[in-house]
């Protein structure tokens, strides 16, 4: 991240930098942008899930652990959220529904722990119920911890590059 990019261009800068090429080299840049925008999300938490999952990329085989995709969503949790999400009878394995799928998903445990980013993002790796269960505390569990970790190095990361910047950005900070 560069304190010289244009305020248009931060969240667009942190994932160029970050091999942000979807599936067969799809751009997956505007989409990020819209999911965020349509389920009010922050643009910094939605780019920090979709680094710290997979990388950006998009797979559509499914993982012995259920999930699949640019989010790397459970096929469970994408069937039971894909209609209030506006993606009725779409399948997980397609890039865009996963994405968008993905982020409604995000939006809701970001609701659900009054905007607080770490409590969404762990919700989202280990499941809401182990965040209630764990006294609404980033659970105990290794990789959830490193998970919530990595969030957060990416949402700082885009943050300081937003604060360097003049005028509204569009980032989206948390």
């Amino acid at each position: 991240l560069r304190k010289s990019q244009s305020d248009d261009n931060v969240a667009w800068g942190y994932m160029k930098g970050n091999a942000a090429s979807g599936h067969q080299g799809i751009d997956v840049l505007p989409y990020f942008k819209d999911a965020a925008t349509r389920y009010n999300v922050p643009l910094a938490l939605v780019i920090a899930i979709g680094k710290t999952e997979h990388g950006f990329a998009h797979e559509t085989s499914e993982h012995d652990d259920g999930v699949t995709g640019i989010m790397q969503i459970k096929v469970s949790t994408f069937n039971g959220a894909r209609k209030a999400a506006g993606f009725d009878g779409a399948d997980a394995h397609e890039l865009k529904p996963n994405l968008y799928v993905g982020v409604a998903y995000l939006a809701e445990q970001y609701r659900r722990f009054n905007n607080n980013y770490q409590l969404a993002a762990a919700a989202y790796n280990a499941g809401y119920g182990a965040v209630i269960n764990a006294g609404n505390r980033v659970p105990n569990f290794d990789q959830t911890q490193r998970y919530v970790q990595n969030v957060t190095a990416i949402v700082t990361a885009i943050n300081a590059c937003e604060d360097n910047r003049t005028g509204p950005g569009e980032a989206g900070s948390v």
